[in-house]
């Protein structure tokens, strides 16, 4: 099934995340990918948050509101997806779209990331148009995932009868859902690490990729 819909969640703290969005917008437009804003949770306690989209945390949970609010919002992209009908893919809005992803078919119960951290988006292009999913076992891809109906609704569910019991990326990103993961190849987005994105150096060395989450298609494409 492909992509029907990409959602970019929307922050609404500050002017500057609200131009990131913006960017983050004009680059699925030139790509050809349909968007919608979904906004962004923010401001609440965690207890707050999760009660805000039908989830609760568990004691285990030991991560900060901020964290809270923006798991919390990507359970709300969830019960959208769940709306559509339709694979979606969910962008947070430092994400940055280099390359056509509508051509992948994303399978029922997997998490699909689409891409890496960059200190400038300048530095990688895709080296063609992506034309195959590689299994991983872990990546720092949250900013851009994809998901179908399916995987969405048992995500919800899960979040609503048994909690949330560790941080968004640590979930969905490293297999600890029990849910297969993979990357796009080559990876056709990435997210530009900014002023807002927190406890990222800019530097190339300090942006946590996992080393093997990076394909060779990436490498290839990161700019010497």
């Amino acid at each position: 099934m492909k992509i029907n819909r990409t959602l970019i969640l929307r922050s609404k703290e500050n002017e500057v995340s609200l131009e990131y969005s913006k960017l983050c917008a004009e680059s699925c437009e030139k790509h050809g990918l349909p968007y919608e804003f979904v906004d962004g949770i923010y401001g609440l306690d965690c207890d707050s948050a999760f009660e805000s989209v039908g989830a609760f945390k568990q004691p285990d949970y030991t991560n900060k509101p901020g964290h809270c609010c923006c798991h919390s919002a990507h359970i709300r992209c969830w019960q959208r997806i769940i709306e559509i009908g339709e694979p979606c893919i969910i962008l947070e809005h430092d994400a940055i779209v280099l390359g056509d992803i509508t051509n992948i078919d994303i399978p029922d119960m997997a998490i699909v990331t689409f891409g890496h951290r960059v200190a400038n988006p300048n530095e990688y292009k895709p080296i063609k148009p992506a034309d195959k999913l590689v299994p991983v076992e872990r990546t720092m891809g949250v900013h851009a995932c994809a998901m179908t109906p399916k995987t969405a609704e048992w995500l919800n569910e899960d979040a609503k009868n048994n909690g949330v019991g560790i941080g968004n990326d640590a979930w969905l990103m490293q297999q600890k859902s029990g849910l297969p993961l993979f990357v796009c190849d080559p990876p056709q987005i990435v997210c530009w690490v900014r002023q807002c994105t927190t406890n990222i150096k800019r530097g190339q060395g300090d942006l946590r990729n996992f080393p093997e989450s990076l394909t060779n298609n990436w490498k290839a494409g990161l700019k010497q």
